[in-house]
């Protein structure tokens, strides 16, 4: 186990162990509620039961949790190696001095393509009543 590996070259454990418990947590309330909605579709209740739907609104940002979750225990479980026993992290640190100018730019890009999402979705959502006003006008 881990007693055998010196204390230099061992992962942090609690982060790895929490990412991972988290990770196989989520995995298993998202596979639960799959087969509640199998069940409740087949019996036709699905759209009746308003916790439902509030439950599956509420898991909608599970998914990306567990793959962040699962990032993290595959990049905190490696370390300090990038390439076991070959190169450690912290010698593949790039001596470059202008990284931090490309960091930048690339934050600056997706700030920017983030910000046009959001536009765009806003615009999107506030063209769906007018939508539906054209598409029945003998409800007025």
């Amino acid at each position: 186990g881990l007693d055998a590996i010196p204390e230099e070259n061992q992962a942090p454990v609690t982060v790895t162990h929490f990412a991972f418990q988290m990770m196989v947590g989520i995995g298993m309330f998202m596979m639960l509620l799959s087969v509640i909605y199998f069940i409740s579709f087949k019996k036709k209740e699905w759209l009746t039961k308003k916790w439902f739907l509030n439950a599956f609104a509420m898991a909608t940002p599970l998914g990306f949790i567990a793959v962040a979750a699962g990032w993290t225990v595959t990049e905190v479980g490696r370390q300090p190696w990038i390439i076991h026993n070959v190169m450690r992290t912290a010698d593949a640190v790039t001596p470059m001095p202008g990284i931090a100018y490309s960091f930048y730019l690339f934050t600056a890009i997706y700030i920017s393509l983030s910000l046009a999402v959001i536009f765009l979705l806003k615009r999107q959502i506030s063209m769906v009543p007018s939508l539906y006003d054209e598409l029945n006008p003998s409800d007025h």
